[in-house]
């Protein structure tokens, strides 16, 4: 495993979708939950307030970046107190992994030069994204220049980093009055393309989607035009949530003078206006329920998978068409392709095998190519024994529509089965491979657990209220034995939203404290079901970068500590489909980093 460094402070993950709308911060867990915003205007480096600059840069957008801090650390992640798979045991979870090689690579520091510009400092790192071979690094930051705060994306392989745009540069396919002013966001298709969330200046100042190629950046679809699909001349307002795959995008924003809600389907060429807000156009489904756009989607939950279907979370109500209305009440989990819509899950449905339980609210988490759906539902029951609050639950529904339940509330965990599950967080829960894997942070009675493994066939519980065990196997807990690299009066404190990639390997960040102590080491873990976690990297460690030791200060993942409300809105770990990972930390003597983690 190799580390490639880039500097910067890492904020945000792409797909974190774009909250930093105010008024657009709705809580699904019955709670209200604090988003980070994504920043302020664009402000001088140091602090100042300094604006920033709004004249062409001008600058070569094609500078690749050499590799001068080679450097193989071996196992010096395994290094520290007790050192490697020394100490505790996750809860006496299964077998040691293989030792992990590592090397690290710097390629970036806080303060360096940016590639592509004459003068150019990297100040923060903002966003990132990692393609899903791996091979492709994106990311977006600020930069200062000559005292003003710029911003600017890079992309390429680790090692040959290259500016693709930077404030005052101007967009292919757009007049020379319009220009790059920001990015919030990058994401990458299978295909290598990049999505970009951007704000323009000049004769266009809001938000775009943009697209790179590797060629060319080119706009999608930018505020101010008109809004697609729409027949009243409402214009395109502001750009909330982008999901790209290789057949193209599913995109949700707002439009018109009341910033009413959309959701977009861009083919690679045109547009299609799939839903919007108080639109008397909108669509039906199969039962003749027009569907109509939850504001719950604001949070970004429309997903698209290469096979151009969309699946997002809407509000049925009748039409004209409608001949049942009974079908035609509450939320839905619906699907989109070639201008048809369809109604998979919804309000009032209910779940088989599981007696007179129903669904009552939804999620969706993740769409695969072959057309399951990964999804977060409340489930009620009326009449189950002693019980009528609904509970959460996660599910694999598939293209039949049967459905696979991973997890429920109140089931008990390992290592004990005496602990029980209180709160499973029912966003961006990550699925390693298609329908069989997933890796999930709960909360339960005794603290917080991570878990993985495969679901229950179907739904194994004719009563709600009396539950047994997940099928899921423990890969750690802040309620079990010491953790894997520490003492044995250690203990872990919190977790970060975990990752888990298409080979089954589960990756996390947790936070280690000794009773009574103040100090707080943060430890970067890797981890099989039924296997030990193994510490790959510490506060503490050190990496080499020009030739002098650089001590790791901190792992930090904004707003991924905390509770369990905190963490299903945080990024993670961010890895590609191989495994692949993006860890931002503090270096002694430079300032905050991004580490490009290589499996080799």
């Amino acid at each position: 495993m190799s580390f490639l460094i880039i500097c910067g402070r890492y904020q945000k993950r792409t797909r974190i979708y774009l909250l930093r709308k105010a008024a657009l911060i709705f809580c699904v867990l019955f709670f209200v939950v604090g988003c980070g915003g994504s920043g302020s205007e664009a402000t001088d480096s140091n602090g100042s307030g300094a604006p920033v600059d709004d004249s062409a840069d001008g600058n070569d957008n094609d500078t690749d970046a050499g590799n001068d801090n080679d450097t193989d650390a071996g196992n010096e992640g395994q290094e520290g107190s007790d050192g490697g798979n020394g100490g505790g045991n996750d809860g006496g979870v299964g077998d040691e992994q293989d030792a992990l090689t590592l090397s690290f690579d710097v390629l970036y520091a806080q303060g360096a030069e940016a590639p592509g510009l004459s003068d150019g400092q990297f100040s923060d790192i903002l966003a990132a994204d990692v393609s899903h071979a791996g091979d492709s690094v994106c990311f977006v930051a600020d930069y200062s220049d000559a005292g003003l705060r710029k911003n600017g994306v890079w992309c390429g392989a680790p090692g040959f980093i290259s500016l693709v745009v930077a404030t005052g540069n101007q967009i292919d396919n757009l007049p020379s009055n319009i220009q790059f002013k920001s990015a919030t966001s990058v994401e990458f298709a299978d295909d290598g393309r990049v999505a970009i969330v951007a704000k323009l200046q000049g004769a266009s100042d809001g938000d775009a989607v943009l697209l790179w190629d590797g060629a060319s950046v080119d706009s999608i679809l930018r505020a101010g035009e008109l809004a697609p699909g729409l027949s009243d001349g409402s214009s395109v307002g502001n750009i909330l949530s982008v999901d790209i795959s290789t057949d193209g995008a599913a995109i949700f924003g707002s439009y018109g003078v009341f910033g009413q809600f959309a959701l977009w389907y861009w083919d690679g060429d045109d547009f299609s206006l799939i839903t919007s807000l108080l639109n008397e156009d909108n669509k039906t489904d199969q039962n003749g329920c027009v569907v109509g756009p939850n504001l719950i989607g604001g949070l970004g939950l429309a997903v698209i998978n290469n096979s151009g279907t969309i699946a997002f979370q809407a509000l049925l109500s009748s039409g004209a068409d409608t001949t049942d209305t009974s079908l035609c009440r509450g939320s839905a989990i619906v699907t989109y392709r070639d201008g048809d819509i369809t109604t998979l899950v919804k309000t009032g449905d209910s779940v088989a095998s599981a007696g007179t339980a129903r669904y009552t609210s939804f999620v969706v988490n993740r769409l695969f190519d072959s057309g399951t759906i990964y999804f977060s539902a409340v489930v009620e029951d009326d009449n189950a024994s002693g019980f009528d609050v609904g509970r959460w639950s996660q599910w694999f529904m598939f293209p039949d529509g049967s459905a696979n339940l991973v997890s429920i509330v109140e089931e008990t965990v390992p290592p004990a089965f005496e602990d029980k599950i209180s709160l499973t967080g029912q966003l961006a829960v990550v699925i390693a491979e298609e329908e069989t894997r997933a890796v999930q942070l709960v909360q339960t009675s005794l603290g917080k657990s991570l878990l993985s493994g495969p679901a229950h066939q179907g739904m194994p519980y004719e009563d709600i209220s009396v539950v047994g065990a997940t099928n899921m196997s423990l890969i750690a807990s802040s309620n079990s034995d010491s953790p894997v690299g520490f003492p044995a009066d250690t203990f872990i404190s919190d977790f970060s939203r975990p990752s888990i990639d298409t080979d089954g390997l589960v990756y996390y960040l947790a936070q280690v404290e000794r009773p009574g102590e103040r100090e707080v080491i943060d430890a970067f873990y890797t981890a099989r079901a039924d296997q030990m976690s193994q510490l790959v990297v510490k506060t503490g460690d050190s990496v080499s970068y020009n030739g002098q030791a650089r001590t790791i200060t901190s792992i930090n993942l904004d707003n991924a500590v905390g509770s369990v409300f905190a963490t299903i809105m945080s990024p993670g770990v961010i890895i590609s489909n191989r495994g692949h990972a993006l860890l931002p930390v503090s270096l002694d003597g430079i300032g905050e980093a991004l580490l490009f983690v290589d499996r080799n």
